[in-house]
């Protein structure tokens, strides 16, 4: 057996390390190892028997890799439709709050345009850490994201009730007021 092949083989387990294939598959990440160990075992003694634990190894590794990469793009993708939902009642709030806008000027409005600017930031610091696949930060800033979710909600909420409840021609003779002052 060459070195080279033993070396190619110990190469492709640095790569399934790499790509986090332990966390996926532990007992089989073990036995890459442990296969690799054997095989520098008998390298000297067993030559043939070398070659075959190193190529079994190497190809489970590559099959290791394979499998790391594939669970992260799952995991990409779950969370990428995670923020997209999220990105999605973002908007819907934003819609709601030109809806109050036009009819309602209050600290309340005020406070409800400094939380929408917070969960901007937030969800984009959350896509820009899914970007990198930095699942942690994922992983830390969802939290947060559905805490200024439910504030903004908590105050939204009763504003978007008590505008129901006005009637058409109570809003709209209000609009009338409105402008008939300003001519």
């Amino acid at each position: 057996m060459s070195n080279q092949t033993l070396r190619e083989a110990q190469e492709a387990y640095r790569q399934a390390l790499l790509e986090g294939a332990a966390q996926y598959a532990t007992d089989r990440t073990e036995e890459v190892e442990r296969l690799l160990l054997l095989a520098k075992q008998l390298e000297s003694t067993d030559s043939p028997k070398a070659k075959d634990l190193t190529e079994k190894a190497r190809a489970t590794a590559a099959a290791l890799v394979a499998l790391a990469q594939e669970e992260r793009a799952k995991r990409k993708k779950n969370y990428g439709l995670e923020i997209a939902s999220r990105y999605q009642s973002l908007s819907e709030t934003k819609q709601s709050m030109l809806q109050i806008e036009r009819r309602v000027v209050s600290s309340t409005f005020l406070s409800l345009t400094q939380r929408v600017r917070n969960l901007e930031t937030t969800l984009a610091q959350t896509r820009h850490a899914l970007d990198r696949s930095d699942f942690e930060r994922v992983d830390t800033l969802l939290p947060s994201v559905e805490t200024r979710l439910m504030e903004i909600n908590d105050l939204l909420q009763p504003i978007l009730r008590e505008l129901s409840y006005q009637s058409p021609s109570e809003t709209s003779f209000r609009g009338h007021q409105k402008r008939r002052t300003k001519v």
